[in-house]
């Protein structure tokens, strides 16, 4: 949950200073954090942390449980390998262990793209 507010905070954010209401969201659903269930994340004793991270990462709900926590409706696109390449260049460089929405998510004409995982 606490991912998706940080979305929401960013998303909020762009749309104040850019004047551009963010209607599509291009998710790419990387193969590595916790969709490679590393033990970092398979061993929590806090299954509702796990629980939660698993729903984003999942493609028939990470954008809806950003529709729901915003009360927006996304069209959800899946991103193509030469967007996210565009788009996240130096995604190799990032420690993609934690949530940090400047590695993760990036905006472009009202569009939000974002690695899910």
């Amino acid at each position: 949950m606490a991912e998706l507010r940080l979305i929401q905070n960013r998303i909020e954010n762009y749309e104040l200073q850019s004047e551009q209401e963010i209607t599509k969201v291009y998710v790419y659903n990387a193969d590595y954090g916790i969709r490679n269930f590393s033990e970092l994340n398979t061993n929590r004793p806090d299954n509702t942390y796990y629980s939660s991270h698993r729903l984003l990462a999942a493609p028939w709900s990470d954008v809806n449980s950003l529709n729901r926590v915003m009360g927006r409706s996304f069209e959800r696109i899946q991103m193509d390998e030469a967007t996210f390449k565009e788009k996240f260049p130096n995604h190799e460089q990032a420690d993609m262990k934690y949530f940090d929405p400047d590695e993760r998510l990036a905006f472009d004409k009202g569009v939000l793209y974002w690695i899910a995982y």
